[in-house]
Formats: structure tokens, sequence, C-alpha cells
């Protein structure tokens, strides 16, 4: 019987000016929770929360988590049947293939390596010619991974399993992913009891206008975004876009309040409040039940907004907002495919500025099709708006996208390009508008005028901000 199961938050490779957000795995912790319903004995390794501090690699880059001296240490006291690692990033997949290379070579070869996270779902063939990689699930794994152990303990076969990839006689099998969890209220909550949630307390969780000391827990209220945009892969990876009941959401609440006595929830949907209705009723819930909370959501759609939502939120304990605009021109929405109407922005940002709000707000340079005027353009309009914090990415054609595929079409790709350089802040498009060298001085100027210069304040030095800032990216999703 396989029945000792490790799941594995890995360590992230950023580039110099990359940063990390520690939060719940909350991917990991669903998956955890779900085996241990089937009767699996389940233990989840956060490398990240675990060692947040990082290493300086020869080329530059950073190293955050456990080194994997410490991982082998690790895995080889708990003697798990299975290791499952999740690999989010294609930037950072080469240190999962270490950590299988390990497990394989160093450890103990009768180990079921299985890889799950994003970068497997949309090059599973590619993360499956590795040799030390036994299996891989695609998107979202509850279902998926407990019938595949079932399967290995002689309880079904891998054929009839939806999303997963394996080998026969050395051939690669990929059984595509079809079906996706429409009833999410069935599943339980994330496995919490397998984190160390007073870890999680115990770090600075900073969002963008500021930073908080406090028992936070993170949320998802619903899965996937029903937006096509071209530079986004969640659809890719969650399928159609489901939402979980209110009353379910407002359950798990308090579940985290009365457990974990946590005074701010962070909701991490890929799109929080797309249904207007079902956000009101749940803000008007949070209201009246009176939780003495606070909260905060990292992808609030600003094409969703209205103003009695905006005084819901406030109402309700949110204590921050931040938006994607992303583009003021809407030659570069169309291009994005985002449907979101420029002129709506300004009276928005104006009655969150009336109800108190700090603001922080997402913009991305570097469409194809894209003018350098109109990346100059983006850029002053962000300041105009004068925000507490703006985020300045450039565009990024992850594996999945549209975007990549656009790329690779047109051959917008650089010379050099490597799939390490699949960084928000990194430029690895040319056209005939811009080029590499060009967006990333854009991004920097642009990041250095409108959260510094233009508020009157130094700009500090990469690890200085690091420092007082800790981290900004989210490597948990």
């Amino acid at each position: 019987m396989k029945n000792k199961i490790l799941l594995i938050l890995p360590p992230v490779i950023l580039p110099s000016y990359g940063k990390v957000f520690i939060t719940e795995p909350l991917g990991i912790a669903y998956v955890g929770a779900v085996l241990e319903q089937l009767d699996y004995q389940v233990k989840i390794v956060d490398s990240i929360l675990r060692r947040p501090g990082f290493d300086r690699m020869p080329d530059g880059r950073k190293y955050y988590g456990l080194s994997c001296a410490s991982l082998k240490e690790e895995i080889a006291a708990w003697g798990p049947d299975m290791v499952g690692v999740s690999s989010m990033y294609t930037a950072s997949h080469e240190v999962v293939e270490h950590i299988f290379q390990m497990i394989k070579h160093e450890i103990n070869p009768e180990i079921i390596t299985l890889c799950g996270g994003a970068h497997p779902t949309v090059c599973p063939e590619g993360v499956l010619s590795d040799e030390n990689v036994d299996y891989v699930v695609l998107g979202e794994a509850e279902q998926s991974t407990g019938a595949l152990l079932d399967a290995i303990n002689g309880r079904g076969h891998w054929a009839d399993i939806d999303g997963i990839g394996y080998k026969v006689e050395g051939r690669i099998v990929v059984n595509p992913k079809t079906r996706f969890i429409e009833e999410l209220d069935d599943l339980p909550y994330p496995g919490r009891h397998l984190l160390d949630m007073a870890g999680y307390f115990g770090v600075s969780r900073r969002h963008s206008c500021e930073k908080v000391h406090i028992n936070s827990a993170s949320l998802l209220t619903s899965r996937s975004c029903p937006g096509r945009c071209i530079f986004c892969s969640a659809r890719r990876l969650m399928g159609k876009y489901r939402k979980r009941s209110v009353q379910n959401v407002l359950e798990e609440i308090e579940h985290l309040i009365d457990r974990y006595q946590i005074k701010r929830a962070l909701f991490f949907d890929d799109n929080f409040n797309f249904d207007k209705e079902r956000t009101k009723k749940l803000l008007k819930e949070m209201i009246r039940r009176r939780y003495g909370i606070s909260w905060f959501s990292t992808n609030l759609t600003l094409y969703k907004l209205d103003f009695e939502t905006l005084e819901l939120m406030q109402q309700s304990g949110c204590e921050e907002i931040d938006v994607s605009i992303e583009s003021p021109m809407p030659s570069t929405l169309k291009l994005m495919r985002k449907p979101l109407q420029p002129e709506t922005v300004e009276p928005l940002i104006k009655k969150m500025k009336e109800l108190g709000f700090p603001i922080a707000a997402s913009f991305v340079i570097g469409i194809p099709g894209e003018t350098a005027d109109d990346i100059r353009y983006t850029i002053e309009y962000a300041r105009s708006l004068e925000l507490d914090y703006c985020a300045f990415s450039i565009a990024t054609p992850h594996l999945g996208t549209e975007l990549h595929e656009i790329c690779r079409k047109n051959n917008y790709f650089v010379d050099d390009f490597d799939y390490r350089d699949l960084q928000f802040g990194t430029g690895v498009i040319k056209t005939d508008q811009f080029d590499p060298a060009f967006l990333e001085h854009m991004r920097k100027w642009g990041w250095e005028q409108a959260n510094f210069i233009d508020k009157g304040l130094p700009v500090p030095p990469d690890e200085q901000f690091e420092i007082e800032n800790d981290t900004v990216c989210n490597a948990s999703v």
C-alpha cells in the first residue's frame, strides 16, 4: 500500500529584482485535505516559509527557500511512498527537476514522483521527458491526484483518469484535462492543519501599499476567470469560472476566526468580484455578522466595480484596493482582450479616494501591436492618477497563454530567448516598436517615478527595498 504522501512547495528562483510573497499554498493544502479524506497519510513542506530569505546565485538571480540538502534530509527522514512537487513557474522549474533527481538518485529510487502546478499543466510532455518524473497532474488536482493514488494501489486504471500524464514502457501518455469540480462547496477546506499556520502569522505580509504583522489567512471563493486576457493562463489551468456559495465562504471565514483567531482575510481569487451581486451579498453578510476582521483581495476587476460595491467594501473591512488597469489606451486594451472602458477608471479612483482606501494598481507594457508612445502614455497616465502604489509589468508570454502563441507565430521572441526569463520584469519580446532594453528601462523608470520621485521620496536600492518591504510577488498560487 502506497500510503505516505509528501507534498512540497519548492524553492523558487527569481531575477535580481524579484521578491516573494509568503502565504499558505492553498493548492497543495486542498489536495492534502482531499487525500486525507481518502485515508492517505499526508505531510506538507513549504520550502519558502521554512527559509524565507534568499541566496544570490552566480548569475545574479535569487534562490528563495530551503536548500536542496535540507529538503533531502526532510524527505529521507519521513520516508514517503510518493512525493508531489508543485511547479508553478516555468522560470523555476530547474529547482523542481533537481529535487526529483535527488529523490531518485540520492534518496530512494522506489519513491513515486509526481509533478503538479502550472508548468506541467501547460507542458506535460516536457516534464514527463525527465526520467525522474513518474506522473504529472494537470490543472485542478484534487480529484485527479486521489484517483491516481487509488490506481497505483490497484483500485482503478491510469487510462480512466482525467487530467494526468504517465509513462507506458517508456512512452509518454497524457490524458487531457476535460472535467473540473462543479460543486466547489463539496470540497473540504484546505488542510491548514498540515501547515505551520503560526509561521505564516509570524511573517510580514506585504501587499502593495502597506505591510502588516497580524494573523492573516488566505481563501479562494471561486476558481478561474471568465476573462480572456491574452497574457493570462487561468482558463487553461483551471477551466471555466466557478464559484462557491456565499454561505460556504462565510462558514470558512468563521472557521478561521474560531480556530486560528485570524484578524485579516486574504482573497486570492483570479477574479474576486466578477459576479457583482454575489460580491455584494457576501459583503453585506460580512457587515451583518460583524466579524471584526479586515480583508484584502489581490484581484479586483475594475470593470465590475461600482460605487455601491466600493461602499460595501469599506463597511465590511476592506483595508486596501488593488486593481488591474493595465492600460488607458483603448487600442491596447483591445489587443489584450480586456473589456475595460478607460473612461470609467477615474470616477472609480476618485470614489476610492473619497472612501479613504489606499489604492494600488497594476499596468502592463509591451503588448505586441503597442507603440513606444503608447507605453510612455501608460506610465504618464499612471502617474497622473496619484495612487499609493503602481506596479508596472512587462507583458510576459507564459506557456499556455495566447500571448505565447502570438509571439511564437510572429517570431517576436528575442534571439537568445530563455524560458528562465519568463518573469514579469524581464523583456523577451521584440517588435518594430520596442525591444527588451526599452521595456525594462520604462518599467524601472515608471516604478521609480510613480512610487518615489513623484512623492518626494528617495528611490531605495533594490536590497534595501527588499528588507524594508519584504515581499511582493505571490509564490503560493
